[in-house]
């Protein structure tokens, strides 16, 4: 693969840092307002390390220190690897880890699929990093077709707790080996499923996904035909004003030549 390919590949989880954003910001983002986007530090684990000699502790802290395992893998590609190595002991990475792993475990690459979803914790220009997400969007590859599947059932399962989840589904499938029929279609029912609003009224956490699924269908040149399918749909399965004028905003943002055929 290409350095403009491996470059593309850490790019492209970019979209899924809203969520990211959101959530460790405690901040809505409306990517197609005119409110000012919140940005974003990457977070970085360089000296992170299992904690050693515990203090004494209640009995709901000691509960939720025994819940966290280290990351353990099995490829020896993700055992040698030195860049890898410090991320298995950050408890948010080995936690997301284990929750996509278990959630993919019909998969045939469950590992890899983990692997790359606790990664999108962090972002990174680092080289080793590409290197390390092309070698699990390749393994995933090797069976294209049977993980599409899985994702395209596992979406009808998440919840809004998963939105995390959904984010790095959706950047895993833009990388895949499959037609762009394919990814139009994952794209397009991610935008025209249920949205929500947070107390202040702005988009809810796992609702920035759509954002994101706008942006690939754009940039997976889907037809306008289908788009409008996708938006009308969109429309008719939300039915708060307030929703369906916050949708419409953001289909202008993104395919303002499709908007006429919405009215």
């Amino acid at each position: 693969m290409t350095a403009m390919k491996k470059a593309m590949i850490v790019l492209v989880l970019v979209l899924g840092m809203a969520y990211l954003a959101f959530s460790k910001m405690n901040s809505s983002v409306d990517l197609a307002s005119n409110e000012e986007e919140t940005s974003y530090a990457p977070r970085t684990f360089a000296n992170s390390s299992p904690a050693k000699n515990l203090p004494p502790a209640d009995a709901a802290n000691v509960a939720k220190v025994e819940e966290f395992h280290e990351m353990t893998v099995t490829d020896s590609y993700y055992t040698h690897n030195a860049y890898l190595k410090p991320f298995m002991s950050d408890e948010g990475v080995a936690k997301s880890f284990y929750k996509a792993k278990e959630f993919f475990k019909e998969s045939p690459n469950a590992e890899h699929i983990a692997v790359w979803i606790a990664m999108g914790n962090i972002l990174d220009s680092n080289p080793e990093y590409g290197e390390l997400l092309e070698y699990s969007i390749g393994k995933i590859n090797e069976n294209s077709r049977v993980n599409l599947s899985v994702f395209e059932n596992a979406t009808k399962t998440l919840t809004p707790d998963d939105s995390f989840i959904r984010s790095q589904l959706l950047n895993i499938v833009n990388q895949m080996n499959v037609t762009s029929e394919d990814k139009v279609r994952f794209f397009g029912k991610e935008i025209s499923r249920p949205a929500a609003l947070d107390a202040e009224g702005r988009w809810s956490p796992d609702s920035l996904n759509i954002t994101t699924a706008l942006v690939l269908l754009k940039n997976n040149n889907a037809a306008k035909a289908d788009v409008v399918e996708y938006m009308k749909e969109s429309l008719r399965v939300n039915q708060s004003q307030k929703i369906k004028g916050k949708l419409l905003t953001r289909f202008a943002t993104y395919f303002p030549e499709a908007m006429d055929d919405l009215r």
